[in-house]
């Protein structure tokens, strides 16, 4: 006898159904979340698709630099006498920061944004 849970599963297609998950084990959420979401206080602090996150990068800048406003900036926070700032790896704003001194490129990482987003400051744009 099929079961209301068994027969929804039967129907259900990849664009008609969503799988929650709360975690703070974000390497397993990299390999298995299509899109993240990032909440603090009730509210959407960050969303991005996986795929689109993997084409950015973390810049950790000595506080005081400079953020231009250039295209490109999806988040950026204040942590530890620190700015970061998640950017897309080849946009304008990426290109000004690698030119920054004292600078520090890293892959974009759920765990980053996690912990950078507990102190933002700005959106991107």
């Amino acid at each position: 006898m099929a079961t209301p849970r068994s027969a929804a599963c039967r129907r259900a297609t990849p664009s008609s159904w969503a799988l929650i998950i709360s975690s703070h084990i974000f390497e397993d959420l990299e390999q298995v979340a299509d899109e993240v979401l990032v909440l603090r206080n009730g509210g959407v602090v960050f969303r991005e698709n996986m795929g689109n996150l993997h084409q950015m990068t973390v810049f950790r800048l000595p506080e005081g630099a400079s953020l231009p406003a250039l295209a490109g900036r999806r988040v950026a926070w204040r942590r530890k006498q620190q700015i970061g700032v998640l950017a897309e790896r080849t946009s304008p704003l990426a290109v000004h920061l690698r030119q920054t001194p004292d600078h520090v490129e890293e892959p974009a990482t759920l765990a980053a944004i996690y912990h950078g987003t507990e102190h933002i400051c700005a959106a991107g744009n």
